[in-house]
């Protein structure tokens, strides 16, 4: 069994434990699962939210922007920013807009660690 196989079914393992949240973390056998578990759970609930941030809209959807840029590579996306200042890109290939809200790019960037500075997060790394 290769180490993917083996890491995909401790994660289905996981998975089921937590099938029911943190009334599972009562039924581990010692307080450092536990704190593992509830760790797990936190980050979990993490990934869900930045999962949520920013909304996508179908093509043909009537939105007033303001061309910004464009960016060209295997696909091709124009950047714009909506009547709200909101930063919008549309891909040419599905026709699609992604957009993000300002609050989604402040809570990205304190996720991503701005309120702590950068020789504390390269020394953490580095570790």
């Amino acid at each position: 069994m290769t180490q993917k196989e083996q890491v995909d079914i401790a994660l289905e393992q996981v998975e089921a434990l937590f099938s029911d949240n943190e009334r599972s973390i009562d039924r581990l056998p010692d307080e450092s699962a536990k704190v593992l578990a509830a760790e797990l759970l936190a980050l979990r609930a993490q990934v869900e939210k930045q999962k949520q941030r920013g909304e996508l809209f179908p093509k043909n959807t009537f939105m007033l922007r303001t061309f910004v840029g464009s960016a060209k590579g295997d696909k091709e996306y124009e950047m714009t920013l909506s009547t709200g200042m909101n930063p919008t890109i549309m891909s040419k290939a599905t026709g699609q807009y992604f957009s993000l809200k300002w609050q989604d790019i402040i809570e990205m960037a304190i996720d991503k660690g701005i309120d702590t500075p950068l020789a504390a997060i390269e020394k953490e790394a580095g570790e």
